[in-house]
């Protein structure tokens, strides 16, 4: 942990406002002045009040006043308490998947120093967890804030509370005497409505209708979610209409649990009228999406919800009327259209899946869906897809945890799940959940009652995890099980495939020699021939004899390398490719081809989120630095290698190797002390930051950003990135939700062009998605 502490986070930032903020001046005044004293506070309400809402404005008035910026987590999608240390890490810019320390140390020694506030968002269903980490972090940093919303205290110690009442409506009486631009003014409850009203229907408040308004959110009691509920309705009903309709509920609301505060009732009764007033087909279809963890896709809610009572053919009407009614809501992803529901949403639903006793079949549906997904993956893996299958599973990671929960936590499922877990080996394992990976196949793997061959395919996933971060003896251990299944059992290929383990494992340990052997006994099974997977083989001879030295024995592996690479167009063995090109050539390298070479295989490792990759590029880019006369720059992207290394848990890794001697030659060449300073420069290098110091983007020459700079660290959305001006432009075509090949016709460009530039801007900014690049690209045009 040491080498983590001090490092400093890169902060995820705010996400963007997409309507405007109503009301709630003095709430936010008191809040900002509870944070200037108070290093924990929460708000709290029940759900649908606007919580949410008020710690974000908050937080954009006062991130000046947090010179390390300002870090939001939601952890509504998070399942489980033993993760939100993980988002916590992930909001902050700290890559916890591949740390294979307690993710817990990793943030209180991230914040340790650092004058951040952090923004922890639904704490309710993991509020244990929550206040273990919160009281950790308190304890060990001086300047940190919290700012929590929940509908239950977090327990802390010094923990001050602020509770968000519903928004101020007018008396029964109030509108005789008031114009509509009065009441407006006066009561934001009557603003919201009329606000979002007229957004969805054109709707304008006049002295004619505000007195209707007015008892209708009188009658709501000023809950910002049921008044937007019931603004959607002006699309077809007056505001005296939806008040009828509402108070012919009244008995309804007297059937509800009257230990629930008023205002709760009052939701719940919002909720059950909008419920009542969609078709059979959507409340069908909002009760079963509510299995979701995050959006999902039409595709997706037709196999999963589709059936017994709700055709399949009938789901699209069912998404548009509840996208109709703000149900559901309507994003975009690389020109896919997505859904999403609102958390309390959700749980309504959730609440009447379970009344319809479908709850677990529903769980089931949506378990099969995501391992149909994950196996669909491993199918298209191998091509050049990668980068589009990589952004769809991190898209869908929250369903795909869930689906692993309800695989374990349920008698009978097990064996599907270690199956789903062993499926998702390439998404671990190429797009950076190595720790993540060898946690679930390890929770699946501790019961052994699965097939011997699904449990021996499970090992070897499990190994090659251990073995990447240099648990060599777990790695090991792992490897001989599944050697000895699979000799009872005759699957030459996966026999193959342990063999390639077994060397990644002896690299882990060092022993280079017996890493070769290993990998070219893999590489000599006939099953592994002709299959993609060869690849990864054979970039463990090509490393491992490398870096013995051996480099006419490496070059014909570097060439098949480079034959796969274009046989199978797959990002993850292009970088490779380049790779061993660069660690192979006879004779002196030219700098200048080696630095192309390497800038190249990082932009690709980049954005598929190769931990491997990016840190061997790295090191020989600061190689390549050194052998053209530049020794200081290769000292500053030294220290951005330590810094990466420490941050993903490399740091005993063969990532590493060869490292000590390009220490060497580098200080000799500078001189200790100007040594020392360089590689410190290179350690207060964001991540996103410092890649773009390696690839020699505009940014270079200048002084590196702090770890934290007032929330503008690239990671994550914030920051101002080393773009071309045709970056700029293709940054902000992604963010009106144009496609790849849209952005190629618009600017009259290749498609292949525009899939270029997208890769750079997610390299040069440290993002991995494409609604990461819209939020940047909002942010700076209201900028």
């Amino acid at each position: 942990m040491d080498g983590v502490h001090g490092a400093g986070p890169q902060v995820s930032g705010l996400p963007p406002e997409l309507t405007s903020f109503v009301g709630r001046r003095r709430e936010t005044e008191e809040v900002k002045a509870l944070l200037s004293t108070a290093r924990l506070v929460t708000l709290t309400g029940p759900g649908g009040v606007g919580k949410t809402r008020l710690a974000l404005r908050v937080a954009r008035r006062v991130r000046r006043a947090f010179t390390d910026g300002v870090a939001f987590v939601e952890l509504a999608p998070v399942s489980e308490g033993t993760l939100v240390a993980y988002s916590v890490a992930e909001a902050l810019g700290f890559d916890a998947a591949h740390y294979r320390g307690d993710p817990l140390a990793v943030v209180t020694a991230l914040l340790a120093d650092c004058q951040t506030l952090v923004i922890l968002d639904n704490c309710e269903h993991v509020v244990e967890a929550c206040a273990t980490l919160v009281d950790a972090v308190l304890r060990a940093g001086a300047q940190v804030h919290f700012l929590a919303t929940s509908r239950q205290l977090l327990g802390v110690a010094g923990e001050y509370v602020s509770v968000v009442g519903a928004l101020p409506v007018p008396g029964p009486c109030t509108p005789d005497r008031m114009s509509a631009a009065a009441i407006r003014a006066e009561f934001p409850a009557v603003a919201l409505f009329a606000e979002r009203a007229g957004a969805v229907a054109g709707f304008e408040l006049t002295d004619d209708n505000c007195a209707e308004v007015a008892r209708l959110c009188h009658r709501l009691d000023g809950l910002p979610l049921a008044i937007e509920l019931a603004a959607v309705r002006t699309r077809v009903l007056a505001p005296g209409q939806i008040l009828k309709q509402l108070e012919s509920r009244i008995g309804l609301l007297d059937t509800v649990d009257r230990q629930a505060p008023e205002r709760h009732r009052t939701l719940n009764a919002a909720m059950d009228w909008s419920y009542e007033l969609c078709s059979p087909s959507e409340r069908v279809l909002w009760a079963r999406a509510s299995v979701f963890a995050s959006s999902f896709e039409l595709e997706a809610a037709q196999h999963v919800c589709g059936g017994d009572g709700l055709p399949v053919d009938a789901v699209l009407d069912a998404v548009t009327g509840l996208v109709d009614k703000s149900v559901l809501v309507r994003e975009e992803h690389r020109g896919q259209a997505r859904y999403r529901m609102l958390a309390t949403l959700a749980q309504y639903g959730t609440e009447r899946l379970a009344e319809s006793g479908e709850s677990q079949e529903l769980a089931q549906r949506h378990r099969d869906w995501f391992l149909s997904l994950a196996e669909e993956m491993v199918n298209s893996w191998w091509g050049p897809g990668q980068l589009q299958w990589s952004e769809r599973m991190r898209g869908v990671h929250d369903d795909v945890r869930a689906a692993l929960r309800f695989c374990l936590d349920t008698p009978g499922e097990q064996q599907a799940g270690l199956v789903l877990a062993t499926s998702l080996h390439f998404y671990w394992f190429c797009c950076g959940h190595l720790t993540e990976g060898r946690l679930w196949l390890g929770r699946f793997l501790a019961d052994e009652t699965a097939p011997p061959l699904v449990r021996a395919r499970a090992l070897r996933v499990f190994a090659v995890l251990a073995a990447v971060q240099a648990d060599s003896e777990v790695a090991t251990v792992a490897v001989s099980e599944c050697r000895a299944l699979e000799r009872h059992h005759c699957d030459p290929f996966l026999g193959a495939a342990a063999d390639c383990a077994d060397a990644v494992a002896a690299m882990g340990q060092g022993l280079l020699r017996e890493a070769a052997a290993r990998a070219d006994r893999a590489l000599a099974c006939p099953a592994y021939a002709r299959h993609p997977e060869r690849s990864h083989a054979l970039s463990v001879a090509v490393c491992a004899r490398a870096l013995l030295g051996e480099r006419e024995q490496a070059a014909p592996l570097a060439v098949e390398l480079s034959r796969c690479a274009e046989e199978y167009r797959a990002d993850w063995i292009r970088s490779r490719a380049l790779l061993g090109k660069v660690l192979t050539r006879p004779g002196p390298v030219d700098a200048a081809e080696k630095q192309r070479l390497c800038c190249e295989a990082l932009v690709l490792a980049r954005a598929l989120d190769d931990a491997l990759a990016m840190s061997l590029a790295l090191m020989l880019i600061a190689e390549a630095a050194l052998d053209s006369g530049s020794p200081q720059r290769g000292a500053v992207i030294l220290g951005i290698c330590r810094r990466f290394w420490r941050l993903v848990g490399l740091e005993a890794s063969f990532a590493v190797f060869g490292y000590e001697q390009l220490e060497t030659r580098t200080r000799q060449e500078l001189g200790e002390a100007a040594f020392r300073s360089a590689v410190a420069r290179g350690g207060q290098f964001a991540t996103g930051a410092g890649f773009a110091y390696a690839l020699g983007g505009a940014d270079a020459a200048r002084e590196p950003e702090a770890a934290v700079n007032g929330g503008n660290a690239p990671r994550k959305g914030r920051g101002s990135g080393p773009l071309t001006v045709r970056e700029h432009q293709v940054a902000q075509l992604v963010a009106q939700g144009l496609s790849n090949k849209q952005i190629a016709a618009r600017l009259v460009i290749s498609p292949r062009t525009a899939d270029g530039h997208v890769v750079h801007i997610l390299s040069k900014l440290g993002f991995t998605s494409r609604a990461q690049i819209a939020a940047w690209a909002a942010e700076r045009k209201d900028a």
